[in-house]
């Protein structure tokens, strides 16, 4: 069971460790405006259909001239976007987490026993990263960061789109704390489609952030395509005041 289970996490990341159009499907979010139109045809003559917001993301399905065929992830809406106004996401600076349901469902087996599993394989030494939307494993070989960020819980968003938006991928938040020491996050962030679902769960209540135990301060690591885009992102924390120094 555990080498399936393994098997499954290796063939997801080798498979979004392959450039996204070469695949019969892949993910795209929305950029550089408010909202983006879905149409009934790939042009703006063709009849609206909805409006998808700045961040969130669409499945990719074929395409057309100057705009890709889409279904909405919540499969309400199928019709076509400009490319434009869509970014590829998924490719090879991010992969795409696998939920504890999902890997139940496929080999019938219940949440519980994947979720013990999973355990067994971490400590074993797999690289195998919990996020809020399921199980990546780790690809490795990337440049790995840390900074550290003081804010109040109100630019939490602010904070992580900076660096989402600069490149890196938020890997982890951590905090020390003076009876535990240090503690520490997943979060696998890495676009503001993933920044804004884990912000609604902040704001739903179901979580809280652990930078509350320390006042706002709290440490990052980030995975980064180079030096440059981490001074990049450090700058325009430092600009919004979010940087500690």
């Amino acid at each position: 069971m555990k080498k399936k289970l393994l098997a499954l996490l290796l063939a997801a990341a080798l498979l979004l460790s392959l450039c996204p159009l070469a695949l019969a499907e892949f993910y795209a979010e929305v950029y550089n405006t408010e909202s983006l139109n879905i149409r009934s045809g790939p042009g703006s003559s063709y009849s609206w259909l909805g409006a998808v917001p700045l961040g969130e993301r669409v499945r990719v399905v074929g395409e057309s001239g100057n705009c890709y065929q889409v279904i909405t992830l919540d499969n309400r809406l199928t019709g076509y976007m400009s490319k434009n106004f869509l970014r590829v996401v998924g490719g090879s600076s991010s992969t795409e987490p696998i939920s504890a349901s999902s890997l139940a469902a496929a080999y019938g087996v219940s949440r519980q026993i994947i979720v013990g599993d999973i355990a067994l394989l971490r400590a074993s030494g797999e690289k195998i990263s919990s996020t809020p939307r399921g199980y990546i494993l780790s690809d490795g070989g990337r440049s790995v960061y840390t900074l550290a960020c003081v804010h109040n819980v109100e630019d939490t968003e602010k904070e992580l789109n900076i660096m989402v938006d600069n490149g890196c991928k938020v890997l982890t938040v951590a905090v020390e704390h003076p009876v535990y020491g240090l503690l520490t996050g997943e979060l696998q962030l890495a676009s503001r489609y993933d920044v804004h679902k884990f912000v609604e769960k902040l704001q739903s209540g179901e979580v809280r952030p652990l930078s509350e135990l320390t006042d706002g301060v709290h440490l990052h690591t980030l995975d980064c395509p180079d030096a440059e885009c981490f001074e990049r992102t450090c700058r325009q924390l430092e600009q919004e005041g979010l940087l500690y120094t």
